[in-house]
């Protein structure tokens, strides 16, 4: 080969160069620009041709047939796939305060028929405990509008049982049927422990009041609300203590009250403030309510006291007249 031809060869593989990177630059669509070895037998007039197949390569045959990946496959769907998480949490937010409160009840009512704790000390004890006691177990429900139907599901059962032992006929006490003219009827478990006498008809007077009232302010106030904790906290702790406390250091009676006592009338201000502030404060620590500062405490307070004045009324039943004076109240000086 002279010397012109090779450098005809020479501008020719040069121009081969420079049209295959235009190539590879220009077309985002092709794969990567790829020069293939040149043959031995290589001349330059098949340099053009060379260039149009580089520009129509193909991927390897092995990429085409790489199955693209799958995920794996499940044959049954979990049960957080099944139910929606605050369907799932508020159905066993219900459940667990339900055997909570079950287990509440029944501890009492086996001392109250053991006699081991007299039946007006099981019953203000199960009145003092179950409202805040059911209202410290509401942070643990969803935050979904339908949450509270879970959780009022709880006094709503409730409700019934204590109607089905107040209907339910007492059963004769075995070992005193020695003599067939006198004939001791003995109450039903639930019925000896929330009740004063041992009479059914008188658990559906107070006890079922207050669940009625816990029911009611459930669906009403729930969690974002401080009106429903005082509520509550007045008529249960506060009303519960001053009966246990009244009946024991009582001796001291108000002028107008042959059965309210000073002492009685204290224990109420005391734990119906006491139980309310820490249910607002639990509340808060959930960040449910608004922090507790000194001026809802002071308000709480005065809540408190009043509420106790209420209590002093000789008319009306404390489980109505107390909730909703301090509902009235709380909505007044804390929303």
């Amino acid at each position: 080969m002279t010397s012109i031809n090779r450098v005809q060869a020479s501008l020719q593989l040069l121009l081969l160069v420079a049209v295959t990177s235009t190539s590879a630059l220009g077309n985002s669509r092709t794969t990567t620009a790829f020069i293939p070895p040149l043959p031995r037998s290589f001349s330059p007039s098949s340099a053009l041709s060379l260039s149009i197949k580089s520009r129509t390569l193909t991927p390897p045959r092995h990429a085409l047939s790489t199955p693209p990946p799958q995920a794996a496959w499940r044959p049954f769907p979990t049960c957080s796939h099944a139910l929606p998480s605050n369907l799932l949490q508020d159905l066993s937010g219900a459940t667990l305060v339900g055997i909570a409160s079950a287990v509440w009840l029944k501890l009492w009512t086996t001392l109250a028929t053991s006699g081991k704790v007299d039946s007006k000390d099981s019953r203000k004890l199960i009145h003092c405990g179950s409202g805040p006691l059911f209202m410290l177990c509401w942070p643990f429900f969803s935050a979904d509008p339908s949450a509270r139907f879970f959780a009022a599901a709880v006094p709503f059962l409730q409700a019934i049982a204590v109607i089905a032992s107040g209907l339910a006929k007492e059963q004769p006490d075995a070992p005193t049927l020695t003599n067939a003219t006198t004939i001791k009827m003995k109450p039903s478990g639930l019925v000896a422990a929330i009740s004063r006498s041992g009479n059914p008809a008188e658990v559906l007077r107070g006890p079922l009041i207050y669940v009625i009232v816990l029911l009611l302010s459930t669906l009403s106030f729930w969690r974002e609300s401080m009106v429903g904790l005082v509520a509550i906290s007045q008529m249960a702790a506060g009303d519960g203590m001053a009966d246990i406390v009244g009946r024991r250091w009582g001796e001291k009676k108000w002028a107008f009250s042959s059965t309210k006592s000073y002492a009685g009338t204290g224990a109420f201000v005391v734990s119906g403030f006491l139980v309310s502030v820490g249910l607002i404060a639990w509340f808060h620590l959930w960040g449910l309510v608004p922090a507790l500062t000194l001026g809802v405490v002071g308000r709480v307070g005065v809540i408190s006291v009043l509420c106790a004045m209420v209590e002093l009324v000789p008319w009306g039943d404390d489980n109505v007249s107390v909730p909703v004076v301090a509902s009235v109240l709380a909505t007044a000086l804390l929303m």
